[in-house]
Order: structure tokens, then C-alpha cells, then sequence
């Protein structure tokens, strides 16, 4: 079977040949998956991916058309020595000897210039024009690029080329239909999922299994929960009960840890080393608790409403270390937040209570505070949000406003994303930003949502029957009707694949 990367090229090829004599743009919008078969796509895709990386590791030998011929030997040059000098001088003849390149450049500059011996050195008298006529600068070689250099860059330019093509037909190309690919009957109408690291994670009151894109089953536990909620930190899965004490830990290979928690809990999130920090109800107080997965205790205190205020939400960052607690505060009659930084590392031993900074916001309300690296952390702010650097030292680096009222805000490790009420024909506005705070795009929307979600560098909008996505340059690559029931989750599981769980059945569906 011919090589859809080789027929991608031939075809380019005689494309490329046709718009020159015809003067036809070359390559327009989508055009370049109209030279392939619908199923080839993918695969040259994939293979011009891996193309690309291998030529920029280790590009390809070609042959060079020099190779076996004889080289001449280049002629032995001879010192070049001024008449009548003598070789056997003594070392103070030559003002440069002992020094580097660069330094010999300098000196002989300076000399050239004062008509002088080397700085430090005395120059006998008589030999001023000696010493100047021995100077020697050092040579610059300036050595023409073989025939196998130039066809290997001009390789690696091609391969380059040709992945940006592909990739700005691919960010600009938009599907109106779609086919299914693979179905399974729902095992459970009330199930949940998340996508982790390349798996999916399927949760309900009943139990756990993560699943493969093709629907494998990779492992599978039971438990019993009232409300089941979860949070994930790269591999890492965490799976608590809501009100309930119940926390169950698990990665890729299955269950890492569980335990039971004094106190009912509110929230809980987990970091990259299997450490969970939660709140707990308790009473009219809320208690902050730090486990590692076998449910030994790390750290652990309680706030008032009196003293810190009301905790709305908490963030820990991946290496377990930096811990951010939002807290809702009244004073004097006003309301507003109060957002303190804990660490759990060596910045936090020599601090009280591990504080290490506080950012007091009066008037301003924050319901949401996430983590996007070990370093950086978000509040977002009814007004707008702001970002966090340090670790021992937190500052805030940046902070938009927004003059709208945000609808939605979602995220996902590299992406901040925020949907506002519009009007008119486009109903919402999407907006979204770097992990810096700086805008990438914005997109109209026109098709009502439920829920939405960043999922490998798309943003997916949907509610029970309508299917919204965007790239991440705001470009609408999908909007379409799902047939096969109430839609209750979908997630990304690969390039134009997309996980679609309704009231009947999970399927998985292809772009087309």
C-alpha cells in the first residue's frame, strides 16, 4: 500500500505544478485533505507529525555528490615571518605572546594605536618597528557549506514547511457531520467522566474503572458513595465522597491508597505526590486538613467566620507544596475575600501556620482558585481574575478586568477560559487566554450550552443535544445535532475523536 505521506507529496507536487500555470492560489483553505481519501487523513497527519520530529532530531543523510572524489591536500602554509628578524629573539620581541584571541585583537589595537610595546612590558628602544611588524592576529576561516549540508537544511525547511500547511488546514478546517466509529451499551445511567492523561475515568455512586479510547476496560473497583466527586492531577485520581468521608486514590495502575476522614468534607483536591488537602465541615467551623495517600495527617487547621471568614474554595499546586484558600470575609459591614498562600516546603517551615503571604480583596468575591504549575495560581474574581507567581514570595503578576458579567469559567493546565452574555445574534462571547493572562482569541456563540470544558486544546460546548468546538485560535471546527440520545459528557480522545456519552449508550464518534 502506497504511503499516504508519499501521495501527499506527489499530489502536492502536481497541485503545485497546476497553480503555476494557471496562477491559482496555492494550498487555499482546506484544499489540502481534498488530495487525500477521507481515511488517509488521519494517517498522513500522524506521519507528517513524526516526519517533522525526526528531521529536526536527527535529519536524514543525504548523499554528497563530493563524496569519493579525491581531495587535494591544501598546500602547507609557512610561517609567515618578517625580514630580518630573527626567530630565536627573546619572548619580550613578540608584545602578544601568552595572550587569547580576543585578547591579541585588543592589544594589537592598542598598539597599532599608541605605537607601543604590550601593556606592562618594556620595549627596548630601537625595536619599536620590531615589535610591531611581529604582531600576528589570529586568522578567521571562512569554510563554504557542502552540497550535504545545503540538501539537509533544505530537508528540514520542506518537512517544516509542509507541517504548517497541514496544521493551518487542520486549525481552519470545519465539520458538519460526523460517524460512529465504536458504541457500547451505558452501563450506568447515572455515570460520570473525566479524561486523565489519555485514559477516561468513568465514576458513579458504585464504583470506578478507567477506561481506554477504544472503551478498554483497564481496571475496575467498587465502593459505595452518596455524592461522588473527583479530582485529577496529571495521573493522578482522586475520588471522595461529597459530605460523605469517604477517599479513595488510584493512577493508571489502580488504587493507590483510601481512608476515611473524621468530619464530612466539603472539598478536596490532590497533587502529583499523592497528597490531598480538603476542607471539613465541622460545625459552624471549616477545618483545613493536609493527607498523604494512606491517610496520615500533614498539616491541619480550623477557621472561623469571626476571625478568617468563610472558605469558598482551594487549590494545590502539582508537587503537593503550594496551598491557596479562599476565603469570603466580612468587615465593617462590606464583603470581600481573602486569599492566603500556605507552603508546605522549606519557604513555609520558618512561617506561621506555614502563611507565607495574604492578598485581602475588599469588595471583590472570589468562588474559584486553581493551580496551573507549581509557581502559578489563579483567583477568579467576579470582576475579572488575577494570577499569582512565587513560592516563598507570592506576587500578583497579572490581573484583567472585566467589564461584563462572567456566564462561565473553565481551564484546563495551559488555558484560561471565560464565557460572557453578548446579546443579539451571538448570544455569548468566548474568550481565552494564556497561562500568562494574555488574550489568544475570541469567538462568538450562537448554539446555547450547559456545559463546557477545555479538553486537548479544544474547547467543547454542549448541552443535552447540541455539540459546539472551537479551536484554540477561536475558529469553529464543529456545530451539529447528537442523534443517539441525551448527551450527558463528551471528551476529547484523539485527533477529530471524541467520546459521546448519552442516556442510551457511549460511543465514539469521528469529524467528518
Amino acid at each position: 500500500m502506497e504511503n499516504p505521506f508519499s501521495k501527499l507529496g506527489k499530489k502536492l507536487n502536481d497541485r503545485r505544478k497546476g497553480a503555476d500555470d494557471s496562477g491559482d492560489d496555492f494550498l487555499k483553505e482546506g484544499d489540502i485533505y481534498a488530495l487525500l481519501g477521507e481515511d488517509e487523513e488521519d494517517e498522513a497527519e500522524d506521519l507528517l507529525e513524526a516526519s517533522l520530529q525526526k528531521k529536526l532530531e536527527s535529519p536524514e543523510e543525504v548523499a554528497d555528490p563530493d563524496e569519493g572524489r579525491e581531495k587535494a591536500k591544501p598546500e602547507r602554509e609557512e610561517p609567515d615571518q618578517a625580514e630580518g628578524l630573527d626567530e630565536a629573539d627573546d619572548p619580550e620581541a613578540d608584545p602578544l605572546a601568552g595572550l587569547t584571541g580576543a585578547e591579541r585583537i585588543a592589544e594589537a589595537i592598542r598598539i597599532s594605536r599608541d605605537g607601543g610595546g604590550r601593556t606592562g612590558t618594556k620595549t627596548r628602544p630601537g625595536n619599536k618597528q620590531r615589535s610591531r611588524r611581529q604582531i600576528r592576529l589570529p586568522q578567521i576561516h571562512l569554510h563554504r557549506p557542502t552540497m550535504s549540508q545545503v540538501m539537509k537544511a533544505a530537508a528540514v525547511v520542506f518537512v517544516v514547511a509542509m507541517f504548517l500547511v497541514v496544521k493551518n488546514a487542520v486549525d481552519h478546517r470545519s465539520y458538519s457531520s460526523y460517524k460512529i466509529t465504536d458504541q457500547d451499551p451505558k452501563e450506568n445511567n447515572v455515570s460520570d467522566y473525566e479524561y486523565v492523561d489519555g485514559y477516561i475515568l468513568r465514576y458513579s455512586s458504585d464504583g470506578a474503572s478507567l477506561l481506554k479510547a477504544d472503551h478498554e476496560t483497564v481496571w475496575n473497583e467498587s465502593f459505595a458513595m452518596a455524592k461522588p466527586k473527583v479530582s485529577v492531577c496529571d495521573d493522578q485520581m482522586l475520588v471522595y465522597d461529597q459530605m460523605g468521608t469517604s477517599v479513595y486514590i488510584y493512577n493508571e495502575k489502580g488504587k493507590v491508597g483510601s481512608f476515611a476522614t473524621p468530619l464530612p468534607i466539603l472539598k478536596a483536591v490532590i497533587s502529583k505526590k499523592d497528597t490531598i488537602a480538603m476542607l471539613l465541615k465541622d460545625g459552624a467551623a471549616i477545618d483545613f486538613a493536609y493527607y498523604r495517600a494512606d491517610g496520615s495527617q500533614i498539616a491541619a487547621g480550623q477557621s472561623h467566620m469571626e476571625d478568617l471568614g468563610y472558605p469558598t474554595d482551594l487549590a494545590l499546586s502539582p508537587n503537593g507544596q503550594n496551598l491557596l484558600i479562599s476565603y469570603l470575609r466580612t468587615v465593617d459591614g462590606k464583603a470581600g475575600s481573602v486569599l492566603n498562600f500556605y507552603n508546605f516546603g522549606k519557604a513555609g517551615q520558618a512561617q506561621k501556620n506555614n502563611l507565607v503571604a495574604s492578598d485581602r480583596l475588599d469588595g471583590v468575591f472570589v468562588p474559584e482558585v486553581y493551580c496551573l504549575d507549581n509557581h502559578r495560581m489563579v483567583a477568579v474574581r467576579d470582576d475579572g481574575f488575577s494570577i499569582y507567581e512565587g513560592t516563598d514570595s507570592i506576587t500578583e503578576s497579572k490581573h484583567v478586568k472585566f467589564e461584563k458579567e462572567i456566564i462561565s469559567a473553565f481551564h484546563d493546565d495551559s488555558h484560561l477560559a471565560f464565557i460572557f452574555d453578548k446579546g443579539g445574534d451571538a448570544r455569548y462571547q468566548l474568550q481565552l487566554y494564556t497561562r500568562s493572562g494574555n488574550l489568544i482569541s475570541t469567538a462568538d456563540v450562537t448554539t446555547p450550552y450547559s456545559k463546557a470544558r477545555v479538553c486537548d486544546d479544544q474547547i467543547l460546548l454542549y448541552n443535552q443535544a447540541d455539540v459546539t468546538i472551537y479551536s484554540m485560535k477561536g475558529f469553529c471546527r464543529f456545530r451539529g445535532t447528537i442523534k443517539e440520545g441525551n448527551i450527558g459528557d463528551i471528551l476529547k480522545t484523539g485527533r477529530n475523536r471524541y467520546l459521546v456519552v448519552t442516556d442510551e449508550k457511549m460511543e465514539t464518534i469521528r469529524l467528518r
